[in-house]
């Protein structure tokens, strides 16, 4: 039965990285439903693999994971995942680089739900273990997320540093997905710093 568990959650680690990139193309919609019909293995397989403590399989999972519950709203529902996990997987894994990556994950589900204290420090764990272990995406992700929350926090100046940190390694890596993204939050972000001057001066 162990092996048999062991093999389920490996097959639904892969599902959600073989939906990597439909989620970032054409076939998003697509790739949204096929994980919503599967969301109870998913969620069996995701907890199979904290029992094994294997970080990989996590790891596998949560680009796909995440980007499911933005489009879907439903971060409140599945933020328990998150939070196993974290616990879960501290012991053994503190400074891995997939475990950061998990706490980059985390923190992102965090700012969604406008938790921005608890989302600031998790991210900043996050990128500290992404420089430790010169995890050039984890750096690159962490601090575009990192200063999405700064920003909401008023922390103009640093979160113009992170996103600016971020954009040439995203670039250097060609990932025009979160290159597009990483561009749209620079955006944003000169949007409310411009907004923010207007109110000064009037």
């Amino acid at each position: 039965l162990a092996d048999v568990l062991r093999q389920h959650s490996i097959y639904y680690a892969n599902f959600l990285h073989e939906r990597e990139d439909d989620l970032k193309g054409k076939r998003q919609l697509d790739a949204m439903d096929e994980i919503e019909a599967e969301l109870d293995n998913i969620r069996q397989a995701w907890y199979q693999a904290l029992d094994d403590q294997d970080i990989e399989r996590i790891e596998q999972s949560t680009f796909s994971l995440n980007t499911y519950l933005y489009f879907r709203s439903r971060e409140v529902e599945f933020m328990p995942l998150y939070a196993d996990a974290e616990q879960a997987l501290r012991g053994q894994y503190d400074g891995h680089r997939d475990y950061g990556r998990l706490l980059s994950s985390y923190s992102t589900v965090l700012y969604w739900l406008t938790r921005y204290p608890e989302a600031e420090p998790m991210q900043r764990r996050a990128l500290d273990i992404a420089r430790a272990q010169d995890d050039r995406l984890g750096i690159a992700l962490s601090s575009r997320e990192l200063s999405r929350v700064m920003i909401e926090e008023g922390k103009r100046d640093e979160a113009r540093q992170m996103i600016e940190e971020s954009i040439p390694l995203i670039e250097m890596m060609g990932d025009d997905y979160n290159l597009a993204l990483a561009l749209f939050h620079k955006g944003y972000q000169l949007g409310m710093i411009a907004e923010d001057s207007v109110e000064i001066n009037y």
